[in-house]
């Protein structure tokens, strides 16, 4: 159980940094013999990583395109659709790295979102 919580508190610190506009990459760390039961607990974790760094490549992305005026005029459907795409996925990482995801999935302040997340 310690365990999982240390990859919990990795993916808070990863979380905050990206909400903190700092850079960040994925720890690529070299392949080992874990068991899958210990692979299975932090597979989650690991996704919510990679989620967060898409994330922020989308964020960056915009945030380049944002600064031409002439893409902007031309394209601001097409950025506001990045932003989107930026929203659900942080709520999709913060989702997976929660210790209660019903819960967090409840949280969702994106209702489109929630509705697809909870549906019956």
């Amino acid at each position: 159980m310690i365990r999982i919580n240390l990859e919990q508190q990795r993916v808070d610190e990863i979380q905050a940094q990206i909400r903190a506009g700092r850079s960040f990459a994925p720890i690529a760390p070299a392949l080992n013999d874990e068991p899958a039961d210990e692979l299975e607990a932090k597979l989650p974790g690991r996704l919510a990583e990679e989620i967060a760094y898409v994330q922020q490549l989308i964020e960056s992305i915009g945030d380049e395109l944002i600064v031409e005026p002439v893409i902007l005029q031309h394209h601001a459907g097409a950025l506001q659709k990045f932003d989107a795409a930026n929203q659900i996925l942080s709520h999709i990482s913060s989702i997976l790295s929660a210790s209660d995801r019903v819960g967090a999935a409840e949280r969702v302040g994106m209702k489109d979102l929630r509705s697809r997340l909870l549906r019956g």
